[in-house]
């Protein structure tokens, strides 16, 4: 909730954050709710910040995730959806 209510504080930032995010968002050891949690973050930050530099990491963390976790599907589509509206409005 913090990373996104101070998302335009660190948009200059993001190329530190999105590893972090995308190592989350593909990890099969962390819990699934911390998981769910990363990639709501990823979809909320979509519509607030420029993600379009970091799309091609974001998507593929994400698209991985999806076919090995049910419990990820409709943040992780939600989520993808943001991200190429924001790659399309931004290039």
């Amino acid at each position: 909730q913090v990373l996104v209510a101070l998302s335009p504080l660190h948009e200059p930032y993001f190329h530190l954050i999105a590893p972090l995010l995308s190592s989350l968002v593909a990890s099969d050891t962390e819990a699934v709710d911390v998981r769910r949690a990363a990639v709501r973050a990823l979809g909320l930050l979509a519509s607030r910040v420029n993600l379009a530099p970091h799309a091609s990491r974001l998507l593929l963390a994400v698209a991985r995730a999806l076919p090995r976790q049910v419990e990820l599907r409709v943040e992780g589509l939600a989520a993808i959806g943001a991200i190429l509206e924001t790659v399309r409005t931004h290039t």
